[in-house]
């Protein structure tokens, strides 16, 4: 399960575009054929912060 984080795009606020990073990291990391514990290692951070970032669960962090 995914979910999308919205940004504003404009000065005013009036629109906004539906971002979805951790779909991104996980179409790279397939590419490569790589699996999360080789990123896991390779990135030095643990295995659960890889998913929650391919998982968009950003909330997972202590900070933004």
């Amino acid at each position: 399960m995914t979910t999308e984080s919205q940004t504003d795009v404009s000065s005013n606020g009036s629109s906004t575009v539906n971002i979805d990073i951790g779909r991104t990291l996980k179409a790279s990391r397939i590419e490569q054929k790589l699996d999360e514990r080789q990123i896991s290692t390779e990135l030095k951070i643990p295995l659960d912060q890889v998913m929650a970032l391919e998982d968009n669960r950003f909330e997972y962090f202590k900070s933004s």
